[in-house]
């Protein structure tokens, strides 16, 4: 394991009980890179405050397969309280088939 990875690891350990600690600004900014790692479809943007923009500007949302139906009830769920607007778009796994993203992309 990388000597990098170490030290974060063990900053993350040793603030595991203090959610203020320094070390949380950090970890969203980092990624471990494994042999495995698929990172190839990953193009995103990491900003230290929220994004404002219009639901219908989302085209679709990536995210695994077997988490779809839990994601959707959430997203339905919380539009239902009013705590957040309904993202009505594609739900899309970046490991199918590119012709059945096509598909579903309509």
């Amino acid at each position: 394991m990388d000597e990098r990875y170490e030290a974060v690891a063990e900053l993350m350990s040793q603030s595991r009980h203090d959610p203020k600690a320094p070390i949380w600004i950090l970890v969203p900014f980092i990624d471990v890179l494994r042999t495995n790692y698929q990172f190839d479809w990953e193009r995103e943007w990491r900003v230290p405050h929220n994004i404002k923009f219009d639901p219908k500007a989302v085209s679709f949302v990536l995210l695994p397969e077997d988490e779809h139906d839990v994601f959707s009830a959430y997203c339905i769920s919380k539009h239902a309280e009013g705590s957040m607007p309904l993202y009505d778009c594609p739900l899309i796994d970046h490991r199918w088939p590119k012709e059945r993203i096509r598909v579903t992309l309509g």
